[in-house]
Order: C-alpha cells, then structure tokens, then sequence
C-alpha cells in the first residue's frame, strides 16, 4: 500500500471511536492496516491533524507533495548556500547531484512508505542555515522541534557538540546559545500537551525502545549488529584522529566565534545523518537524513580522506541491491563512511576553510 507509514497517522486522525490516542490496541480499533498502536511522539503526531477529514487518496497525495518539494528544498540549500562551510557547488552540478540523490533507494522508499522523516530533514537544515548566519538560539529552538518530533536528534546534538568540543573548547559558547534555544523549545512543546507526553514517556516509550528492525535488506541498525563493525572502524578512526590533532593548534590557531558555529554547523549536518544507526528501529528511508553528509563533503575539499568518506557512504547508502543482502558489510562501510567524515571535516584543508571565512 502507497504510503503505508502516512496511513497509521492519516487512520487515528480520522477515527471516530472513543478512545486516547495511545491506548493499547487503538490501532485495530481505528482501522490501521496493520492494527498498530501509536509510537510517534505526541507533537509529530498533532502535526498531521491537517489529516482530518481528508480521504485517504487526498491526504497520502498532499503528503507526497510536501514530502518531494520539502526534500528538493532542503538538498539544494545544503548544496548551494553561500552560508554554510565549504564551497558551494554550482547550480549545474547541484541540480544533477540533488537529482539523482533523490532518485536512490532511501528517498524513494520514503516517497514510497510515505515516511515523515523528511520533517527532521527540513528542521534540521533550517536549524544549521541559522546557526550558520550568527542565530544560535533561534537554531537551537528549531532543533528543539525535532527533537520533540523525533527524539533521535537530541543524541545527534550531542554528538556533535562533542567533537566539536575535542577539536575546540571555544565552541562551548556556540553550543551553550545552542542548547538554551533547544531546550526551551523541547519543554515548550511538552507542557503544552503535557498529558500526553507523560503518557508517551512512561508507557509507550519504553516498550517502542525494546523494539529491532534486524539485520535485513532494508534496515541498518546497529544495536542488531556485532560489534566487530564497531570496533574496527572505531580503531581507523582513532588511529586517524592521532595523528590529525597535532596539526589541529595550528589551523584553528585565529578561529573566530561565527567560524566555531560553523564548524558546529558540519558537525550536526554529518551527527543528524550517523545518529540513525543508534536507533532500536531503523529502516533505510531514515538515511534520506545521510544525504545531508553526502552533500556536505561534495562542498569540502578533496582528499583521500574525505574522498574515502564519500565512497563509503555512496556505496553503504545508495550501493547496488546486492550489497543490501550483505548488511554486516553495508553497516561497516555506513559506520566508517560517517566516522571519516567527521575527519574529513577537520582535516587541515577543511580547518583552513574556517579559518579563512568559512568559504572554501
């Protein structure tokens, strides 16, 4: 069925029986094809309110709209902005790159399940696009947003702050700004609808979070994994981050304030994208998220590293249908595509961009 995730959102907003959102077995009661409960978090699930009323054919077509436009926007900011790190690309190589990142399995099967992920896409970009141009709360309140939409970006913060953190303690004022605009947004959306989000955290969470999607051709989870992967890519990691941290004093010796933001920028455009793998529950129409990573080492400068960065993650999330049926290969290869990218960042080149500006 086209647009089988839209239809567990489309089915509770429009079902007329008496019920909570989150009772058990609500799912069958409003006629969701697969008799499933609710396990979105209570602010994504009231933003498709605008569902109501609508029958399905005309709500799951709104919804493809938004979902292609969304994403076309999103991807050709990334790759055009004159804002962000790195060189912009030119409108050319951009249109064709956008084009036929977004013909590839992850964002067709999104386009396919109708998936809403495209939302974290949006905010996310929007947030860095902020962050970018000096606006470090208002970004970190439109991260905040995702955050209450889809949980997982609250850890892809983290994780950026942290590296940006190793290379440069005076990123702590951008992260700050951040965090203050992110957490106001976060506890803003939860005592607004309070009720529900105390239900959702006691009693829906905890059973959604013991769920696996598996080791299969269409998911990439890494708590299904053994930790081999894990290990492996993290040794290649370190082992490349000692010997890049001597040169690090040195490039980032003048960094400016808006320069660190930047830096934090790539650090979150590269986290929003790994953070997936962490999750209990991954299908690959969330690696829509990873194409922001793609998209931002096509504006770094080429080196071995960066190039190997772009090779793995081109072959782990757009690779041909064979290595889908290979997924303790295609997990290595995603897990050591997005580690390389976060040296492809800081890299001496790289380092030079935010010393120099900002632009390549």
């Amino acid at each position: 069925v086209w647009g089988l995730d839209f239809q567990n959102l489309w089915s509770f907003h429009n079902c007329a029986a008496p019920g909570a959102t989150y009772d058990v077995g609500r799912g069958a009661i409003c006629q969701d094809l697969g008799a499933r409960d609710m396990y979105y978090p209570p602010t994504l699930y009231k933003s498709f309110a605008w569902t109501a009323g609508l029958t399905f054919d005309q709500a799951r077509l709104s919804m493809a709209l938004v979902l292609v436009v969304a994403l076309t926007l999103s991807f050709g900011y990334v790759a055009l902005s004159q804002f962000l790190p790195g060189q912009p690309l030119s409108g050319r190589v951009a249109a064709v790159f956008v084009f036929l990142l977004g013909v590839q399995f992850p964002t067709l099967f999104a386009l396919e399940r109708l998936n809403n992920d495209f939302v974290i896409v949006v905010l996310s970009v929007v947030s860095v696009a902020l962050m970018s141009r000096g606006y470090l709360w208002i970004a970190g309140l439109a991260f905040g947003l995702s955050v209450s939409f889809k949980l997982y970006p609250g850890l892809a913060a983290v994780i950026a702050a942290t590296v940006a953190l190793i290379v440069h303690r005076g990123t702590f004022t951008s992260i700050l700004r951040f965090a203050f605009g992110a957490t106001i947004a976060v506890l803003l959306t939860m005592v607004l609808d309070w009720a529900d989000w105390k239900t959702y955290v006691t009693q829906v969470l905890p059973v959604f979070s013991d769920r696996r999607s598996g080791l299969n051709p269409i998911s990439h989870s890494l708590r299904s994994t053994p930790v081999g992967p894990l290990i492996v890519a993290s040794l290649i990691t370190l082992g490349l981050f000692v010997r890049q941290k001597k040169r690090w004093a040195v490039e980032m010796g003048s960094i400016t304030k808006p320069q660190l933001a930047q830096l934090f920028a790539s650090t979150l455009l590269i986290s929003i994208g790994a953070v997936t793998l962490s999750n209990g529950v991954s299908f690959d129409y969330n690696l829509i998220l990873s194409t922001l990573t793609v998209l931002l080492l096509l504006r770094l400068p080429l080196g071995w590293i960066s190039g190997t960065a772009f090779l793995c993650l081109m072959f782990g999330v757009y690779g041909p249908k064979a290595l889908h049926h290979m997924p303790l290969l295609r997990e290595s290869l995603l897990l050591l595509g997005f580690f390389l990218s976060y040296l492809a960042v800081l890299s001496p080149s790289s380092l030079r961009i935010w010393r120099s500006g900002g632009a390549a």
